[in-house]
C-alpha cells in the first residue's frame, strides 16, 4: 500500500510539472467539514449508519488548460467515519468511528460565470491513506490497528463530484465523495466510505 501511495504521489507531481510548463497556475487553501458515513454489507445484509461530522483542510492548485477548463490536484487532510446506535439484549450501544486520512484528489474542473461571480463543476478520483483511526463505543476509545487483527485497511480510493461558487479570491466548495475501495480486510465484509463535503477557501492569484 505504501508503494501505491508513493506512485500516486509521483503521478500527482508529474501532472503538476507537465501541465504547468505552459499553463497558468494558481494556488489556494480550503477548509471545511465532511458529513462522513460508511456503507456496510455482509452476507447480503446492508447496514446504513448515521453520519459522523469530520474536518477537512488542504492545499490545491488550479492548473489552467483553457479559458474554461482546468485540473485541480489537492493534498488534503480529511476525517471520515460513521456513527451507529443499536440494541443488544435490551441494552442500547452507541458506537462512533473516526478515520484520519491524507488524501490526494485530482479533479477536472469546468468553469463558467462572470467576472464578479465565478462557478464551476468538477469531478475526479481521489486516493487516501489512513494515518490513524479510532472507535468510541459507550464512551470507551480504542485505536484501530491496521497491522494487527482489527480487519481494516489503510488505503482508500473514491470518486468526487461537485461544484463551486467563487467571489473574487474566495470560494465555496460542495462535493459528494463515494468510496470505491473496500476498507475492510475481510473478504466476507464490504465497507465503503462516503461523505458530503462543504468547504470554503481562498485562491492566490485569481480563479
Amino acid at each position: 500500500m505504501k508503494f501505491l501511495f508513493r506512485n500516486f504521489t509521483f503521478i500527482f507531481a508529474f501532472i503538476l510539472i507537465a501541465t504547468t510548463s505552459q499553463a497558468q497556475i494558481n494556488f489556494g487553501l480550503r477548509a471545511g467539514i465532511n458529513l462522513a458515513n460508511q456503507a456496510f454489507e455482509q452476507d447480503g445484509l446492508t447496514i446504513e449508519p448515521d453520519a459522523n461530522l469530520g474536518l477537512t483542510v488542504g492545499v490545491l492548485a488550479d492548473i489552467g488548460i483553457s479559458d474554461n477548463l482546468s485540473i485541480q490536484p489537492e493534498i488534503d487532510f480529511i476525517q471520515k467515519g460513521m456513527q451507529l446506535e443499536f440494541e443488544f439484549f435490551g441494552e442500547t450501544t452507541k458506537s462512533k468511528q473516526t478515520w484520519n486520512y491524507v488524501e490526494i484528489p485530482v479533479l477536472v474542473k469546468y468553469k463558467f460565470g462572470t467576472d464578479a461571480v465565478k462557478a464551476a463543476v468538477m469531478a475526479g478520483p481521489s486516493f487516501g491513506y489512513a494515518l490513524s483511526a479510532k472507535d468510541e463505543t459507550d464512551g470507551v476509545e480504542t485505536d484501530l490497528d491496521f497491522d494487527d487483527n482489527d480487519g481494516v485497511k489503510r488505503g482508500d480510493f473514491g470518486l468526487n463530484v461537485g461544484g463551486m461558487v467563487g467571489f473574487g479570491n474566495l470560494f465555496i466548495d460542495l462535493r459528494y465523495q463515494i468510496g470505491l475501495a473496500n476498507i475492510a480486510d475481510d473478504s466476507d465484509v464490504t465497507v465503503n466510505n462516503k461523505g458530503f463535503i462543504i468547504a470554503v477557501g481562498c485562491m492566490f492569484g485569481g480563479q
